[in-house]
Parts: structure tokens; sequence; C-alpha cells
């Protein structure tokens, strides 16, 4: 009789159950056949969950951001006033001057088109976050090398809390602008063709928009206050982006140079879009857009790069 040893027989080997006698055993699955597929598995859920952990970090920051602008009711009445006040002085000039001069288009835009245009680019160039870029305060400080240190991507990071500023005001100033540019134009002047080109333009817009802001205020490392230059900037952005003066107004040189800027792009582009949509204007202003996102992305990375070894090369 064999020898039983911990319910093996010698000579060979019985299951809990005992074979079947009318199949025989399946063959074990090996844990070392499996083994390459669950590693590539794990891999593949643990690269998913740190993609979503990631990207929720950027939305907490944009949610945050957007929050606070609604803390201070106060700010929010104080634009509000003041659009008003620019869409009242601008809408009397464009009444005055249509009437003077007897034509029903000025700029290829008619007297409704452009009240709805300087209401866009108004909402548009008040939006810009005044709070969520001060990073050259932050370079003077030493607060940016510990911004460097915490577990995100600081200009993705950055770029959250711009746009969740952003879009809050750009909310708000478009519920007060619209209204009164219906109100002083007597007429809706939006192309119903042109709203989703628009806001594609816009969405290109407010990213350059971030990349020239960041780049310029990095220089903070150099020249360590940049607001002369952010102020330049501006200015460049108001007058020659088109924001109280469509760009086919501007006098022949002017016009020509405003259109090899980048800046016409940004405020002019999607305002035109969305009140007189133009296939071929929307696609050459969708191509500049483009070509000016990835020159200024190149240009913020080069700049952040080289901030980031000053303020190594500093001590922080």
């Amino acid at each position: 009789m064999p020898e039983r040893v911990n319910g093996n027989v010698s000579g060979m080997r019985v299951s809990a159950t005992g074979p079947s006698p009318d199949r025989p055993a399946a063959e074990p699955v090996t844990m070392q056949a499996r083994l390459p597929q669950d590693r590539v598995c794990d891999r593949r859920h643990a690269g998913a969950a740190a993609w979503v952990r990631g990207w929720r970090k950027y939305a907490a920051a944009f949610r945050v951001s957007a929050r606070a602008q609604l803390a201070y009711p106060g700010e929010v009445v104080m634009r509000t006033l003041f659009l008003l006040l620019i869409l009242f002085i601008f809408s009397s000039l464009w009444h005055a001057t249509f009437a003077e001069t007897g034509r029903a288009r000025l700029g290829g835009l008619t007297l409704t088109q452009m009240l709805w245009y300087l209401a866009l680019t108004e909402a548009v160039i008040l939006s810009r976050p005044r709070t969520a870029l001060r990073l050259d305060e932050e370079v003077r400080t030493g607060d940016f090398a510990y911004a460097l240190g915490r577990p995100y991507r600081f200009v993705l990071y950055r770029f959250a809390q711009a746009q969740g500023e952003r879009a809050v005001r750009l909310v708000l100033n478009l519920v007060v602008a619209l209204p009164l540019a219906l109100l002083f134009s007597g007429g809706v002047g939006l192309s119903a063709a042109g709203l989703l080109p628009g806001a594609a333009l816009l969405l290109l817009a407010v990213t350059a928009d971030y990349l020239f802001t960041l780049s310029v205020q990095m220089l903070a490392f150099w020249v360590e206050d940049t607001t002369s230059l952010l102020f330049i900037y501006d200015r460049l952005l108001m007058i020659l982006g088109g924001v109280l003066l469509p760009v086919g107004l501007f006098p022949g040189p002017v016009a020509a140079v405003a259109r090899a800027l980048p800046f016409s792009a940004m405020i002019n582009g999607p305002a035109e879009a969305l009140v007189r949509f133009d296939a071929d204007v929307c696609l050459t202003a969708l191509v500049r857009l483009t070509v000016t996102c990835v020159v200024g992305g190149a240009v913020a990375a080069a700049v952040f790069r080289l901030s980031v070894r000053r303020a190594g090369a500093n001590g922080g």
C-alpha cells in the first residue's frame, strides 16, 4: 500500500477532490505564464491613474481660482460700471461717425456689427487675469523657488489658475456687454455661423496671451520689475490688436504691421469671426494663432528653463 504523505500518495499527485475519471486533469496555469501580461496591465492602469490624478490638480486649481473671483463683488461692480461707461462713449462715437459719413459699412462692418464687435473686444480685454500671474513678486520674495518644488508642473498649474480667473471674468463681462450692445445698436450683431469658429479662436487667443505674459514676467530674473514691460505689451495688444478700432479701419502701413504681428489675431480675429463670419479670414486667423501658440510656447519654455537655472544659481 503506498505511503500517504500530506494528502499525497508517493509516486503520484492527487488534487484535493481527486481527478475525474471521465476527463483528464487540466494543466495548471503557471504564474510565470501570466506575469508579463499582468505587469503590462498594471503599468497601464498605474499610468492612467497617474494621468488622472495629475489633471485633477490642475482642475482643482482652475476651480479654486474661479471661485475666488466671486468672493469680491465690489470688484465685479466696478468692472461692470467701467464697461458700461466705455460702451456708452464709443456707442455714441460710432453712431455719430456713421451718421456723418453716411455710409452703411465701415471696415466691412455695419453699425450694429461694430457695436457688437466693440462689446466683444472690451469683454475679452477686460477679462485678462490680474492676480494669477504676479510672478515678478514671487521672484523678488523667493516664493518662486518654493513653487518649483511642489508636486505639479509649474507652467500648467499657473495656466489653470489664470484661465480659472479669466473664465469667470469673461462670462461676467459678456453678461453685461452683450445686453448693452443690443440696447445701443437695436439689433443682434452676431453671426450664427461664426459662433463655433470664434470660440475656437478665442481659446487659442487666451492661450497665446498667457504664454506671452508668462514670458514677460519671467524676465523678472533679469530686470526685477516687469511692470513697464507688461504695460508695453498691454498697449500693443490693445492698439494693434484692434480693441477699439477694427484692423480693417487702420491706415494701410499700420494695418500691414498689425496683420504681421500676432496681436490682431488674438483680439480682432475672434471678434470679427463672431460678428462677420468669413471662412477664409477665419482659416487665416486660425493658422496665425496656431503658429503664435507654438512659437509662444517655445519662447516661454526657453525663458522658463533659463529662469529655473538662474534661480538655482542664485540659491533660490
